[in-house]
């Protein structure tokens, strides 16, 4: 066996080693080597990865303190012979097949020593005497105050001062995901996690990560419930995964990951309704309701006043109005802050608006003088009206222009005229008016 070194082959934050037990602690960099004696701390929000020879590799949670022990290599087998001190924080073990098989790996944490025969194991010792272990493949023999105790696959222990570790644990099973896919794509800048609850589990650990090996910005949340509103999600890929926490602390095995992929969105949120297909919405009393349809989870204002939008996309809102003629804005704005707005002119119709109609340039009144000789009738009302006049078998048709301006010219003969104003618009009554000619 000859000595061998470490390699510090990953870091996120602020991230320290110390070249033998009595020297100080500095800085340590990507690349930097690691021997026997020497040790490694990272502080809050920060990790490293230790790679051993045998393509080993040891991860280096926050908050955590380790020091080598030994780091040794058989030069004919080439397996190692490495012996790790927790003094506080984390360690994940993630032995390779090899490491695995031929290699001695020995984790002390407190009073426990434990030799590896396992590829997922992790020693947790957050600065007290109690030392929780926990294994997620092969096996792991834990000693402690001269008693063994073998850990196998998803199973845990906890050494409590210079007690003998506690029988082995079966630890909770990983929680399950809503969807079967573990793809999701996002456009906007959060997202919300939504999980099944184990039972017994006191919380939940979310990670997520840049790296599918969660070995570069990682981001831990200790959460009650299931389910977790991750702000500000980075563009591009980011890795999720979960794990059951128990009444004694003990973490059980991780989800599968989780990839969100959050793509840029520059397009706004469609907003669809019959209301918006022409450019005048007309109505017979002083209220109008608002609806149409969008994109779910866009937020929706009309007139600057927010509305519930349904899972399917559809929101309704009822509008007083202040004036016969107003004009309705609705806006719909998605996670990436794009915003579609439509206008919508809403107009009452009302009997002492349309029906200020002249006659030759005077105002009619209820009664009509009869002429043999061709008159100009004209009026005011809205755009896109139609409207229709009737005397005896005469019968005239025109459409308002962009004003809402009309007018004829036509005989008017004894007995009636009725003049009747209609809509562009299915639903919506005509209003007429007759009048008496002598």
């Amino acid at each position: 066996m000859v000595s061998v070194q470490a390699q510090l082959t990953a870091k996120g934050g602020d991230v320290d080693k110390r070249l033998g037990l009595l020297a100080s602690w500095t800085e340590a960099f990507v690349g930097d080597l690691f021997e026997e004696s020497h040790g490694v701390r990272t502080r809050e929000e920060s990790y490293a990865t230790l790679a051993f020879t045998d393509g080993s590799n040891i991860i280096v949670n926050p908050n955590t303190t380790a020091i080598i022990r030994k780091s040794r290599i058989d030069k004919l087998d080439k397996s190692a012979d490495a012996e790790i001190t927790l003094v506080e924080g984390g360690l994940l073990s993630k032995l390779s097949a090899a490491g695995k098989e031929r290699s001695k790996y020995v984790l002390n944490a407190g009073n426990s020593s434990t030799e590896l025969n396992t590829q997922n194991f992790l020693a947790e010792n957050n600065g007290g005497t109690d030392v929780k272990l926990s294994n997620y493949d092969g096996e792991a023999m834990v000693s402690a105050n001269n008693v063994i105790v073998t850990i196998r696959k998803d199973e845990g222990t906890i050494i409590r001062g210079n007690d003998a570790p506690l029988p082995p644990v079966k630890l909770l099973p990983a929680p399950e995901f809503l969807s079967s896919k573990l793809d999701t794509i996002i456009y906007q800048n959060d997202f919300l996690l939504i999980f099944e609850g184990v039972e017994n589990a006191v919380r939940y650990r979310v990670e997520y990560s840049s790296s599918y090996d969660f070995d570069e910005s990682v981001t831990i949340r200790e959460i009650n419930n299931p389910r977790l509103l991750i702000n500000n999600l980075a563009l591009g890929t980011t890795f999720l995964r979960i794990q059951s926490i128990d009444e004694l602390e003990l973490k059980g095995p991780f989800t599968e990951t989780l990839r969100v992929i959050r793509n840029e969105d520059t397009k706004a949120p469609p907003i669809f309704g019959d209301q918006f297909r022409k450019s005048i919405y007309f109505v017979r009393s002083n209220s109008v309701e608002i609806s149409g349809v969008t994109e779910p989870d866009a937020v929706v204002t009309i007139n600057a006043k927010p509305v519930k939008v349904s899972n399917s996309g559809t929101f309704t809102d009822n509008i007083s109005m202040q004036s016969i003629d107003e004009i309705v804005i609705v806006t719909s704005t998605d996670g990436s802050q794009n915003t579609s707005r439509k206008e919508l002119r809403v107009v009452q119709l009302t009997e002492d608006y349309v029906f200020n109609v002249k006659l030759g340039g005077v105002d009619i009144k209820d009664e009509i003088s009869a002429s043999n000789t061709e008159k100009t009738i004209t009026g005011r009302a809205f755009p896109e009206m139609e409207v229709e006049l009737k005397n005896g078998e005469t019968v005239k048709t025109v459409k308002t222009d962009s004003q809402g301006r009309w007018g004829v010219t036509m005989n008017v003969q004894q007995g009636k005229l009725s003049i009747t104003f209609k809509a562009n618009q299915t639903g919506i009554e005509t209003l007429t008016k007759s009048y008496t000619v002598k």
